[in-house]
């Protein structure tokens, strides 16, 4: 049975494969998950999957895709697990500074967005790929929805991880020369709580509520902001730490990479090798701003310059996080600018896929009444 790149259909066409296919994917992804948790990737279980999924896409040759219901079931319990890592202890760090916490956030996200016109000086990347590829926080979520606003996830995909991978080394090299040490584990701050039974009910609230209330009140980015929503209200009303199953949560993110993995071609690896150079010039332009706005915002707010660095730095929330225990230096601040930047992310990648549906439809003469907005779930 074949099935289209966009991946629609239900769950069981997949059975409907070859099974010699299906075994060479699944050792294509368990190989290449387990050499990315070996090597210590952030994301293991999304960039395996994207790398292995790649893999098979491209040696097979097979025209397969992930189905809608997983799609966007992954993409809803990657929202409800960062909204579960938005504890109270963040919210009133926030409403002690606001304005320079906030402030900060928004700085560092529209400095990002700003480089991302750099990409534009490539004719194979598009606004939407420039300005979702260059959006700084949320990268799993953010490629999620690269394909509903038509960009090219394979290439969002690549810059965002890229960025991740070049922020994991500024944010070492200057824990080094700022005076503290990396921890050595940089696993991002736990998105589970110490109920089983708890976490699963927090689930179905927050991924389930939030693929709910996608198809009822739809637009792109819908099912990913509803999660993340309900996550943070839901985690802030319990009286006990809740969140996301661990084997569940990393299903998402394998969901999310094997759909961008499944979009690769041999004409999208073409692209991937001309915009590259461009793509590194502006994360290395991203990095090194936020760095040294990192640094005056140091200044402004009297706190330590590692301190300034790692609160502004544009990704790498696991690898700051562990540096900032380790530094024990300002970790409320650092921690609560961090996961709001993940999530004013996450509503700006919203944001912007509704406008760039929203002008795409009026230069095709505007939508018919009833339309359903692109990924059914809105995502």
């Amino acid at each position: 049975m074949r099935m289209s790149s966009g991946g629609r259909g239900p769950v069981w066409a997949w059975f409907g494969h070859s099974w010699r296919r299906l075994a060479i994917l699944i050792a294509a992804l368990a190989a290449c998950t387990a050499l990315m948790i070996l090597v210590g990737a952030p994301a293991p279980f999304l960039l395996g999957p994207l790398v292995g999924g790649g893999i098979f896409s491209l040696v097979v040759k097979a025209d397969w895709g992930v189905p809608d219901a997983i799609r966007h079931g992954g993409v809803a319990v990657v929202g409800a697990g960062a909204g579960a890592l938005i504890d109270p202890d963040a919210g009133v760090k926030l409403f002690e500074s606001p304005l320079a916490i906030v402030g900060g956030v928004v700085v560092t996200i529209i400095f990002s967005l700003l480089t991302g016109l750099l990409l534009l000086l490539s004719p194979h990347i598009s606004i939407a790929t420039a300005l979702l590829g260059s959006l700084a926080g949320a990268a799993s979520g953010v490629s999620a929805m690269a394909r509903d606003v038509e960009a090219d996830e394979v290439v969002v995909a690549a810059i965002q991880y890229a960025r991740v991978v070049v922020v994991i080394a500024a944010i070492t090299l200057a824990a080094a020369v700022l005076g503290a040490e990396a921890s050595g584990d940089a696993s991002a701050p736990v998105a589970a709580g110490g109920s089983l039974l708890l976490d699963l009910g927090f689930t179905l609230v927050s991924a389930g509520g939030g693929l709910v209330l996608a198809r009822l009140l739809p637009f792109t980015g819908a099912a990913l902001l509803y999660a993340t929503l309900l996550a943070v209200v839901a985690a802030w009303l319990l009286p006990i730490p809740v969140g996301i199953p661990v084997l569940i949560l990393d299903a998402g993110y394998a969901s999310i990479g094997l759909a961008v993995g499944f979009s690769f071609t041999v004409a999208t690896v073409r692209t991937l090798r001309r915009v590259f150079p461009i793509a590194l010039v502006q994360i290395v332009v991203c990095v090194a701003g936020s760095a040294g706005l990192g640094l005056l915002f140091a200044e402004v707010l009297g706190v330590s310059p590692l301190s300034g660095f790692l609160a502004m730095s544009p990704g790498g929330l696991p690898t700051v996080a562990a540096i900032a225990v380790q530094a024990g230096d300002d970790v409320a601040l650092i921690i609560a600018m961090q996961l709001l930047r993940m999530f004013l992310a996450i509503i700006t990648a919203v944001l912007i896929a509704v406008g760039i549906n929203g002008y795409s439809r009026r230069a095709r003469g505007g939508a018919v009444d009833g339309d359903a907005p692109p990924g059914g779930l809105g995502i």
